[in-house]
């Protein structure tokens, strides 16, 4: 008797093309595949399926047929599966926002991601990734879904800037697409160079507008104060006052010189460099025997002097004060002062001989010497005699 011993491996076929292509998002049905034995016959209820396809992560899978007769002898066959990207007509990503101004500080938002379908929002993440039209990824990053800027954009450089994006929703549905972000040229701040008010003897009080911050974040804001014209002199002192940013530009300046000019500019600075507004001029004033008084804290226009006392000043050479009352005021300097009042007429002291008074009608030199709440009293030296006036 001849016993036929069965090496064959069964027929194994699949049924449609060996190579399949089908749209993300699309459902696959795949055709499977039928197989016979010359022993056990019809084998394909037997036939075990691998079928890895995710129609909804463009790519190229593998449908793997195996199938085994009753002797062990296997027979394999492979279908290809690619999944091709998906239809921009039923998914698509969308970003809101592609511009943003070179130089714009890290951090700064360009713009919001949205995978959407026809009518629809969906919830996916989003996140860079390499491949064609990713050049300038590492100048971004994605943070919820905010196209944010991590990288120095330069306009000069490249005007427009290349990212590639992926979107992945919860059931890893992925869909890739390149975004162009368009760049902003940027300029240094324009302002405008406004008066110089309340000039005094040591302090002014500057004004300016800034126009346009340029197109980036203004990084200093204020005046350029200098006592030679701009640019004439490399070794000029130039003063910058560092100020809150603000469409108007006001400082107060102070611990300048008496009797000087000046030369003055609005000033901002941003990413690009800095920009000047038109330069004008104002004078201090002449130093007076008040110079060096500070203000009296909670008491508006008033100062007080070492040597003079409490004075309330005005803006014209009329000053009250504490205990004289009310005093036209001409300085000769910043140590010598002729005061008129119309008890006394023109007097004169200095730093040094006040509270004696040198009157100018009679020539006698008086000392102030008591004042009370009615009263205010001197002592004339040249009359040897008391002078007595009420206080108003």
């Amino acid at each position: 008797m001849v016993q036929v011993v069965d090496h064959s491996a069964p027929l194994l076929e699949m049924r449609g093309e060996q190579q399949v292509e089908v749209t993300a998002g699309h459902h696959y049905v795949d055709e499977g595949a039928w197989a016979v034995d010359l022993v056990d016959g019809n084998l394909s209820t037997v036939i075990f399926t691998d079928n890895s396809v995710n129609v909804e992560l463009p790519g190229t899978y593998e449908v793997t047929y195996v199938v085994s007769d009753s002797r062990g002898n296997l027979a394999e066959i492979t279908r290809q599966v690619v999944v091709k990207d998906w239809d921009s007509e039923e998914l698509d990503i969308i970003l809101e926002g592609d511009f943003v101004t070179e130089n714009a500080p890290t951090g700064e938002m360009v713009g919001s991601f949205f995978a959407v379908k026809p009518g629809q929002k969906l919830e996916h993440q989003f996140r860079l990734v390499d491949g064609e039209g990713s050049a300038d990824n590492a100048l971004f990053s994605i943070e919820d879904g905010h196209l944010r800027v991590t990288g120095q954009i330069d306009f000069e450089e490249k005007p427009d800037l290349a990212i590639r994006v992926e979107s992945i929703s919860a059931t890893d549905a992925r869909f890739q697409k390149t975004f162009t972000v368009r760049i902003g040229d940027a300029q240094v701040p324009t302002v405008v160079t406004g008066q110089a008010s309340e000039v005094g003897e040591t302090t002014a009080h500057l004004s300016g507008s800034l126009i346009d911050d340029g197109g980036n974040p203004i990084f200093r804001i204020g005046f350029e104060l200098s006592e030679t014209p701009f640019g004439q002199d490399e070794n000029q002192s130039i003063v910058f006052i560092s100020l809150d940013h603000a469409d108007e530009i006001i400082a107060h300046i102070q611990e300048i010189l008496p009797e000087t000019n000046y030369h003055f500019r609005a000033v901002a600075e941003n990413a690009e460099g800095i920009g000047h507004g038109e330069s004008s001029t104002f004078r201090t004033e002449n130093a007076s025997a008040l110079y060096g008084a500070i203000g009296v804290e909670g008491k508006r226009n008033w100062l007080i002097s070492d040597w003079f006392g409490e004075v309330y000043r005005t803006d014209t050479p009329w000053i009250y004060h504490s205990e004289l009352g009310w005093l036209y005021m001409v300085s000769e300097d910043q140590y010598s002062i002729w005061l008129w009042s119309k008890d006394l007429g023109w007097v004169w002291t200095t730093v040094d001989t006040y509270p004696y008074l040198y009157r100018f009608s009679d020539g006698a030199w008086l000392n102030f010497a008591f004042f009370t709440e009615d009263k205010r009293i001197f002592y004339n030296y040249l009359t040897e005699s008391w002078e007595l006036y009420d206080v108003e």
